[in-house]
């Protein structure tokens, strides 16, 4: 998946990127929020929303509430928990060549985590909090499909983003840092 989000990213030629799985369901005004956020607020440059889980009918779920804003969204990165939905992010297109922004192809199933760890220095994150995007969860889905795969590659990722602050710590030091959330297995 990597590969393909790295073309779009080069492909892509207007002033924002919306990202969006073929699966899910956008709301009818969910661009056009956040285009209206990020308009709004310039500092901001990757932008996310709440969501609704719904199954295969489109029944919902869970809705899931995401913090809003940049430190939240870094502690949670900190603690291992993903802060972004990632098919609901919109993000201005001039810091892929400024942070020369780029999924690691290494990080697959995981991609999402392991970008907002590695550019969380040199961006600055935001969610609304309406969900605009219902995310379909099916036996199909890759996040169901690779659940173990995904926990590697976030917990590898967790790992890398904790040396890249400057904190040295053995493996149980961070086994017991990665208790702190449920997302990422001990």
């Amino acid at each position: 998946i990597s590969y393909s989000l790295n073309k779009g990213l080069q492909i892509a030629n207007g002033k924002y990127v919306a990202r969006m799985d073929s699966d899910d369901i956008s709301k009818p005004d969910r661009l056009y929020q956040q285009y209206m956020f990020l308009c709004t607020h310039p500092e901001v440059d990757v932008l996310g929303t709440d969501i609704n889980l719904v199954n295969i009918n489109g029944n919902i779920i869970k809705h899931y509430r995401y913090n809003e804003n940049d430190n939240e969204i870094k502690t949670d990165l900190f603690f291992g928990k993903t802060p972004l939905a990632h098919p609901t992010i919109m993000f201005r297109k001039e810091i892929v060549k400024r942070v020369e922004l780029k999924y690691d192809s290494k990080m697959d199933y995981a991609e999402d985590y392991d970008l907002y760890c590695r550019y969380s220095n040199n961006l600055t994150y935001a969610n609304l909090v309406e969900p605009l995007l219902d995310y379909r969860q099916h036996r199909e889905s890759v996040s169901f499909s690779h659940q173990e795969m995904q926990r590697i590659c976030a917990r590898n990722s967790l790992r890398n983003h904790l040396f890249r602050l400057g904190l040295n710590f053995n493996e149980q030091e961070f086994q017991a840092h990665c208790s702190f959330y449920l997302t990422l297995p001990t």
